[in-house]
């Protein structure tokens, strides 16, 4: 099944066109989230958790792992995404966004530069 077929799929099942961004921002994070190891999965885990059952795809923000200095932490976040039955989702990444989005692209683009 194709890209396509599996995103109307879940709006059927779902009956929802919600897209969650995951634009976890690690300076915004509750201290209680500090105690796990990968503070920014633990909080998209939990969003995702909650609401796997309202929404048909989630947007995960890679910027905002780069601007951390260790884009391999979003590799997790994804694995959380995955049906209970196992099927894992497409991983794309999003090139124009909000300025928000956009500041964490230009830090981990042109920070370490």
């Amino acid at each position: 099944m194709n890209f396509s077929q599996r995103l109307r799929s879940i709006q059927r099942k779902n009956q929802s066109l919600l897209c969650i961004g995951l634009d976890t921002d690690i300076n915004k994070l509750p201290e209680s989230l500090f105690a796990y190891g990968d503070p920014i999965y633990e909080f998209n885990r939990r969003i995702i958790d909650a609401t796997r059952d309202l929404v048909c795809a989630y947007k995960l923000n890679l910027a905002f792992y780069e601007a951390t200095g260790d884009a391999r932490l979003a590799h997790r976040t994804p694995d959380a995404c995955a049906d209970p039955g196992g099927d894992h989702h497409d991983r794309r990444r999003q090139a124009g966004d909000i300025g928000n989005s956009s500041r964490h692209v230009r830090e981990a683009a042109c920070g370490r530069l």
